[in-house]
């Protein structure tokens, strides 16, 4: 850290709570107005950056492949649970709290 840097929060550390308010709400607006000034960028500015194909696969057979075997999972769980009447989603039936002390045994 930086001797001015120093200076400066301990400067900070004897202002009123008020004070110190303040000191973060202009260092935001700085901050905001800081990023406002930065050009935008958009996503046609990535366009053709990357040689085709990226990691040796089209992208839409990427998807397409991922897609595929992510319905072969939810097909294996769906038949497994059918199979098997203990549901992997199944809710515990125990109360997640103990119970209150009005309805203990009596």
């Amino acid at each position: 850290m930086s001797l001015p840097l120093e200076k400066i929060l301990r400067s900070i550390d004897q202002l009123s709570t008020l004070e110190q308010l303040e000191v973060v709400i202009y260092i935001s607006d700085r901050l905001k107005q800081h990023e406002q000034q930065k050009p935008k960028r958009k996503w046609l500015d990535l366009a053709g950056i990357v040689p085709y194909p990226f990691l040796g696969e089209d992208a839409q057979t990427w998807i397409s492949r991922s897609r595929c075997q992510d319905q072969q999972k939810r097909d294996q769980l769906l038949e497994s649970s059918a199979n098997n009447p203990v549901s992997p989603f199944k809710v515990p039936q125990s109360p997640p709290f103990p119970p209150k002390p009005d309805q203990t045994e009596q």
